[in-house]
C-alpha cells in the first residue's frame, strides 16, 4: 500500500512538472519569461484559471479546448504531462524500489519506502531534473528543429553540478 502511495504521488508530481515543462517548451524558443504572465489561451488570450490548468485532468475534462473560446489545444500538452508523470514514476521504481544502482542501505524494500536514504532521493531528484531538461529539449527540437541555447547551457551546468555531487 505504501508503494502504491509513493508511485501515485511521484506520478502526480511528474505530471505537475510536465505542466511547467509545457510552459518552458512554449516560451523558451521565443525568449519569454517562464514565470510571467500566467498561462493564456493562444487564440483569445484569456488567462487560464487554476482549475483549468490541472495536469492531465483539465485537458481531459475540457476535451482539449479553451473554456472561453473553444479553440483546440495541441495534444502535445497532454502527452508531455502524461509522459513526464510516467517517466518520474518509472525512475522512482528503478532507482528507489528496485535500486538498480545498488546504493548501500537499500536491503529492506518495505522499510526503505518509508525512510529511504538521502543518497537515493538525491539521485532520483537529480535524474528527474535532467530528464525534464531533456524533455523540453526534445519537444522544442521536434517542433522547430532548434534547441534554445539557454536550455542547453543551463542543462549542461546542472548536469555537471549533479555529477560532481553524486
Amino acid at each position: 500500500m505504501v508503494l502504491l502511495f509513493w508511485l501515485v504521488f511521484v506520478f502526480v508530481v511528474g505530471a505537475s512538472v510536465g505542466s511547467f515543462l509545457n510552459v518552458a517548451i512554449a516560451r523558451l524558443p521565443l525568449e519569454k519569461s517562464l514565470l510571467w504572465p500566467n498561462s493564456r489561451c493562444g487564440a483569445c488570450l484569456q488567462a487560464i484559471a487554476w482549475h483549468d490548468n490541472l495536469p492531465i485532468v483539465s485537458y481531459l475534462l475540457l476535451r482539449g479546448r479553451c473554456r472561453s473560446c473553444g479553440e483546440r489545444y495541441s495534444m502535445v500538452y497532454l502527452l508531455v504531462e502524461l509522459f513526464t508523470g510516467i517517466a518520474f514514476a518509472g525512475l522512482f521504481w528503478l532507482e528507489i524500489v528496485k535500486n538498480i544502482f545498488d546504493w548501500p542501505g537499500h536491503r529492506d524494500p518495505t522499510f526503505m519506502l518509508v525512510f529511504f536514504p538521502w543518497e537515493s532521493f538525491f539521485a532520483f531528484a537529480s535524474h528527474a531534473v535532467l530528464f525534464s531538461f531533456l524533455m523540453v529539449a526534445t519537444v522544442c527540437d521536434l517542433k522547430s528543429r532548434e534547441i534554445p541555447l539557454q536550455l542547453t547551457l543551463t542543462g549542461t551546468l546542472v548536469g555537471l553540478v549533479f555529477s560532481a555531487l553524486l
